[in-house]
């Protein structure tokens, strides 16, 4: 009898748990996911020329409040970061707090970065906003986030 109440109870939680991983099934929330992971991969092949593909050409980041780096100067840096960075890097990150207004997202990258040493760091957070060009989501802007 305990045994089939057991199995009637997962039956009624299947209508809920199916709900949850449909949230987060969203199209376009898994598109940009997958971009980002993909702009992960070519960050940790040291691949420049390809990382340079993710940006918009308006990208900033924003330093501070009065700050803002262009991307040609913001890829630059990473070329020259490259060159001292273990090759393949082993970077992780993920997007949390995603929030998608057609062409339009922004959410939070929490990233494990390896030094020089290829020790990987506390994680850090920086807030994206992506935007679709040309049908494909490229990074605007980042800034430092909190967790």
């Amino acid at each position: 009898m305990l045994h089939s109440r057991r199995w009637l109870l997962s039956l009624a939680l299947v209508p809920a748990l199916t709900v949850v991983q449909g949230a987060s099934a969203n199209p376009a929330e898994q598109e940009l996911k997958a971009r980002h992971q993909a702009l992960l991969a070519a960050y940790n092949k040291r691949d420049l020329k390809t990382v340079r593909t993710f940006y918009a050409p308006d990208y900033r980041f924003q330093e501070s409040a009065t700050r803002a780096v262009p991307m040609d100067k913001y890829v630059s840096g990473l070329g020259e970061m490259f060159k001292i960075l273990p090759k393949p890097g082993k970077d992780s990150a993920t997007l949390t707090r995603i929030t998608i207004n057609k062409d339009s997202a922004t959410a939070v990258e929490r990233r494990l970065v390896q030094d020089p040493t290829g020790k990987l760091s506390e994680p850090t957070f920086t807030a994206q906003t992506w935007k679709k060009v040309g049908g494909v989501w490229k990074l605007t802007l980042e800034k430092e986030a909190k967790d």
